[in-house]
């Protein structure tokens, strides 16, 4: 089997200049789904911090003292969790269990249904979301979910572009990023942080708080830059495409995949991550602004 970079598109020897895209590209596509089904809110990274009282001077008037309020408690923005009881990380199959009775009810889209045939949900979420925050599209997390058909070229003058039949086949998961409600992701997420924030410490993450590395990946998602007009692509190395413009193919692979999906999909996929951002409580100057 060739193996492929992470950065590439495929294609096919015998048959140029259509091809099917490279199985670990579709999983990364897959892993874009499940970011957007765990992300939530109880969002804790806007905790505040504890004022200071301030010392006061002896007086000798008999005006009365001000004093500073008394320090509010640490808050977090986003919904309840759900009152259930999660079983420990250590216990995947209990754990995948919950995972797969809260998730599933939230979109009758089979993709969803696709995604939940995995094992160690949780870890593969926390592992997905923690490349995406670096930029990285990460590979080998989900598998369940691939594209129908053949990614596809056509000749437009000089160059090779994106047949734009080929972004069809990422239909069906945007339609599922779209139909997935965001308060209902707030309580799962929050149901579920504890159990997140374990699985990102045994990722060599002591101190962190997960919810740091959930707004690194949406951040790094909107910050994906605007692609229009006709996608030039050329060939790369072995039986590969990639991108033409030098800029876009510089890119994170996670931004990269983003494009990949095509401008229609791209766009419902980014207005699910705004609403979610909006639900786990990120004031909006915090995100990238939108361009289109």
């Amino acid at each position: 089997m060739i193996e492929l970079s992470n950065y590439e598109l495929q294609k096919p020897p015998e048959r140029p200049p259509a091809s099917g895209m490279s199985r670990s590209l579709l999983v990364r596509v897959g892993a874009v789904v499940l970011l957007l089904v765990l992300i939530g809110a109880a969002y804790y990274l806007y905790k505040t911090r504890p004022w200071s009282r301030a010392e006061t001077p002896p007086v000798e008037t008999s005006a009365p003292v001000e004093t500073l309020p008394p320090a509010p408690e640490p808050t977090s923005l986003g919904q309840p969790a759900e009152p259930v009881d999660v079983p420990p990380l250590t216990d995947s199959s209990a754990l995948d269990a919950l995972v797969r009775r809260l998730v599933g009810p939230l979109s009758s889209q089979p993709q969803l249904a696709a995604l939940l045939t995995t094992d160690d949900l949780v870890r593969r979420f926390v592992v997905s979301i923690d490349n995406i925050a670096r930029g990285v599209a990460p590979a080998n997390q989900v598998r369940a979910v691939a594209p129908k058909g053949d990614f596809a070229v056509e000749t437009s003058g000089q160059q090779m572009v994106v047949d734009p039949r080929s972004y069809d086949r990422y239909n069906g998961l945007a339609t599922t990023v779209a139909s997935l409600d965001a308060d209902a992701l707030a309580r799962l997420y929050s149901t579920l942080k504890p159990r997140f924030d374990e699985a990102y410490r045994e990722l060599g993450n002591p101190t962190g708080d997960f919810d740091v590395a959930i707004e690194q990946a949406l951040v790094r998602m909107l910050d994906t830059p605007d692609v229009t007009g006709p996608m030039a692509v050329r060939q790369g190395k072995g039986v590969n495409y990639i991108f033409a413009d030098e800029n876009i193919e510089a890119l994170p692979s996670a931004q990269k995949q983003l494009i990949r999906m095509g401008p229609r999909n791209r766009t419902m996929v980014e207005q699910k991550l705004r609403e979610l951002a909006r639900a786990l409580g990120i004031p909006a100057d915090r995100l990238p602004p939108i361009t289109s």
